[in-house]
């Protein structure tokens, strides 16, 4: 084999060292922090009487929210008068066209966030969200 042919050989094998020690990096930090935040959920505390007091507020505020669950036909300003300086929870679907190859099925996805209700019938919310 010439030298030229192991240059190549070995660049090789470094790039795909290296690619493959950064996927396992990123997997390692997606499982570490999908684990460290369900341990620091309200519920697990240390502080007993705290967690379940916590839990015990966002009870009550679960309840009160469905409650005030909007209906699909009203209309935005008819729940702003209700829902005066609101927050609410938003759901989008996204659907992309892709003008260079129209023939094929257009990418769909979905977002999720919140938004506040700042004038009539309008609301703000982030770009992630839409």
């Amino acid at each position: 084999m010439n030298l030229e042919a192991q240059k190549i050989i070995t660049f090789l094998s470094l790039g795909l060292s290296v690619a493959l020690a950064g996927a396992g990096g990123w997997l390692y930090k997606e499982l570490y922090s999908v684990k460290h935040a369900l341990s620091m959920s309200p519920a697990s505390t240390s502080e007993g009487s705290v967690g379940r007091s916590v839990a015990a507020e966002k009870e009550k505020l679960s309840e009160v929210v469905k409650e005030q669950t909007a209906m699909k036909r009203q209309l935005w300003t008819t729940l702003q008068a209700k829902y005066k300086n609101a927050v609410c929870q938003v759901f989008s679907q996204i659907t992309e066209f892709n003008w260079t190859e129209p023939y094929k099925t257009p990418n769909q996805t979905e977002a999720a966030g919140s938004a506040f209700f700042i004038n009539d019938g309008e609301m703000i919310t982030n770009a992630h969200v839409v």
